[in-house]
């Protein structure tokens, strides 16, 4: 059993050593781990590859406890393309997974069943909430959908699996408390009250983009914030939470009755008052070559003899 640290580090939570991986292992595995794992009150999140018999173990030995449980969607695409081929049906089935809106996930599975209903179902059938980021709780504060740092932690043990018992005990043992050892040591250089080095990594990247985006203040800690499409988000940072589309309509804008284009090209000056008196002529041009009004450098006959001229010289010197 792993875990995820801030930095995104593989953390290794313990290891049973068994003949069969089945529920009775699980249930036991799992009930010697309670302890450790119900330390901390916030709701805890699991994720498997559907390992035989681990969900119905988890929900046995946590019943009482709130908790999340999670597929590995790689895992789940590989059932799903057994079936379901195709790059289009690919790209649809990873984008209902990665989509953080509901609005999003709805946009992609629509678009899924006019393709192929029966992959539409398939992928409802299997409970968007346990693979999909638009259903996972924000109090779990992670996207994870793909079941990575396990198969990491599968190369860190990979020289005990031919070993006796007694000795991968010893070396898993090492393991732990080298890898706890070197984390102490690195985050003991850290700035105290800081973000972690990967966080604060990410989001300098993010800082690039930020001419981006528009940002209008409502007060000092409330702000509406808009990208080129047109999408808007609501951000307090007081409370460190933002709402996306803040202020669009509920329900849809109608427009006048009986509304039409007129014919002819749209006029852009604004209609003036009959006190305002007519719009001032336009501004005449003055050519920068000869200074003569009328015309403009580009269109001026005095620069096409200057460019005649050098062009003969050139030609001269060549020669």
């Amino acid at each position: 059993m792993t875990s995820l640290d801030a930095q995104n580090g593989v953390v290794p939570l313990g290891i049973l050593i068994c003949k069969t991986e089945n529920y009775e292992n699980w249930k036991k595995f799992l009930e010697c781990m309670m302890d450790l794992l119900t330390r901390n009150p916030r709701k805890l999140t699991f994720m498997s590859d559907r390992q035989k018999g681990l969900r119905g173990a988890v929900e046995e030995v946590f019943k009482e406890l709130n908790h999340n449980y999670r597929f590995c969607f790689r895992h789940l695409y590989k059932n799903f393309k057994g079936t379901y081929k195709g790059k289009m049906l690919e790209s649809l089935a990873w984008n209902t997974a990665m989509s953080y809106k509901k609005t999003d996930f709805y946009r992609w599975i629509e678009d899924l069943d006019k393709i192929d209903h029966n992959a539409h179902e398939y992928l409802v059938r299997e409970e968007p909430k346990s693979w999909s980021r638009a259903y996972f709780e924000h109090s779990t504060q992670c996207e994870v959908i793909v079941n990575n740092f396990p198969e990491s932690f599968n190369k860190m043990i990979l020289k005990m699996r031919d070993k006796p018992i007694w000795m991968i005990g010893e070396m898993y043992n090492d393991l732990v408390m080298k890898t706890f050892y070197k984390r102490r040591a690195l985050a003991s250089s850290w700035e105290e009250g800081a973000l972690v080095p990967t966080v604060q990594s990410h989001i300098d990247s993010m800082k690039n983009n930020i001419q981006l985006y528009t940002f209008k203040a409502t007060n000092d800690f409330l702000f509406e914030v808009s990208n080129s499409a047109r999408t808007r988000w609501q951000v307090n940072i007081r409370e460190k939470r933002y709402k996306s589309d803040w202020g669009k309509p509920s329900t849809p804008v109608k427009g006048p009755i009986g509304d039409h284009n007129k014919p002819g090209r749209q006029k852009m000056a604004r209609r003036r008052g009959q006190d305002e008196g007519n719009p001032s002529a336009k501004k005449l041009k003055t050519c920068k070559e000869c200074g003569k009004i009328g015309h403009n450098i580009r269109t001026c006959s005095r620069l096409v003899v200057r460019q005649e001229q050098e062009e003969a010289f050139h030609s001269q010197v060549l020669v």
